[in-house]
C-alpha cells in the first residue's frame, strides 16, 4: 500500500473488498480514522489503524464484512484489526446496537451485551459496588432503627454507628475484589 495516512488507505481497502462497499461505509470509516489519527492516536500502523476503522465502519452502518476481508484487502492480519477495532470502539460515543465481534467463529460471535452496548469491566465493578454498598445502606438502617440503634427522634452518636459502617465499607470492598472473578459471559456465550 502506498498511502501514508490512515484516512488516505480507506479508499484503497474499499477498493480491495471484492464486494461494493457503501459511500456511508467509506465516509464512516473516514471519519473514525480521523478521529483515531488526532483525537485518540493509536499505536498501530497506519493500514491497521484504516482496517480497524473499515471494519467497524462495516458494523457502525449494518454492512456485512468479515475480519478476514479486510484483513485481506488491507494486507494486515485479522489479530491486528479485532485488537484494532475494539480500540476504536472503546474511544468512541457510538450507540447501542453494535455488536463486538471476536472473529473466532464462522459467524463471528457477538462479544457483547445484548444490543452490543460494551460496559468496560471496571465501570461494571464500581457500579456493581455503589449499587450493593446503597442496598446495604438502607437495610443497615431499617435494621438499626427497628433494633433501637437508630431512632430518629433522637440522634445515636456516631462512635455507636462505626462498627455499622465499618461492616458496609467491608462488604462492599469484598464484592468489589470477588466480582471480578466471576465468570462473566453475554448472549450466546460470549464474553463481556
Amino acid at each position: 500500500m502506498s498511502a501514508a495516512e490512515p484516512v488516505e488507505r480507506i479508499g484503497v481497502i474499499c477498493d480491495a473488498i471484492e464486494e461494493p462497499v457503501s459511500r456511508d461505509l467509506r465516509a464512516k470509516a473516514a471519519q473514525l480514522a480521523r478521529r483515531a489519527e488526532y483525537q485518540h492516536p493509536m499505536n498501530r500502523s497506519p493500514s491497521v489503524t484504516a482496517a480497524s476503522a473499515v471494519y467497524l465502519a462495516g458494523l457502525l452502518v449494518h454492512e456485512k464484512l468479515t475480519q478476514q476481508t479486510v484483513a485481506d484487502a488491507a494486507e494486515v492480519n485479522v489479530q491486528s484489526i479485532r485488537d484494532g477495532y475494539r480500540e476504536l470502539f472503546e474511544h468512541e460515543d457510538i450507540a447501542a446496537g453494535v455488536e463486538l465481534r471476536d472473529g473466532r467463529g464462522d459467524g463471528e460471535e457477538p462479544a457483547g451485551a445484548a444490543g452490543g452496548f460494551h460496559t468496560p469491566p471496571a465501570l461494571r465493578i464500581v457500579g456493581f459496588a455503589l449499587l450493593t454498598a446503597a442496598g446495604v445502606g438502607v437495610v443497615s438502617a431499617h435494621v438499626m432503627q427497628d433494633l433501637g440503634v437508630l431512632a430518629l427522634a433522637e440522634p445515636t452518636p456516631l462512635s455507636e454507628l462505626w462498627p455499622t459502617v465499618g461492616a458496609i465499607v467491608l462488604l462492599t470492598v469484598l464484592v468489589a475484589l470477588v466480582v471480578p472473578l466471576l465468570p462473566q459471559s453475554g448472549p450466546g456465550g460470549g464474553r463481556l
